[in-house]
């Protein structure tokens, strides 16, 4: 939280955050706005229907693109819903709206 903080007030290196997000074919995508390096990005999805609370979350590595700020991956067959997550160089993270297809 402080780093966020520090960011808004001070004029620090301000959290990823993303700018737009959809799909096409079987891809999702969305794209981002970034002060920081990022180190990675990540799929979060679940196949699981029941309370979003208790529902089992798979993550794997999504496709990052630094040049056109976009991360992109392979929407599974039977997902119920997903988000993407940024990690930054300072190992903060930075999460999308959860998408239900």
């Amino acid at each position: 939280m402080r780093t966020i903080a520090v960011a808004m007030a001070k004029g620090g290196v301000p959290l990823a955050r993303f700018t737009e997000q959809g799909s096409e074919g079987k891809d999702a995508w969305a794209r981002y706005d970034a002060g920081a390096p990022l180190r990675q990005a990540e799929f979060i999805y679940t196949t699981d229907t029941s309370d979003w609370k208790a529902c089992e979350w798979q993550t794997v590595r999504a496709e990052l693109d630094a040049e056109s700020r976009t991360v992109r991956a392979a929407v599974p067959e039977d997902c119920a819903a997903y988000f993407f997550n940024l990690v930054d160089e300072r190992d903060l993270v930075s999460s999308s709206v959860v998408v239900e297809p």
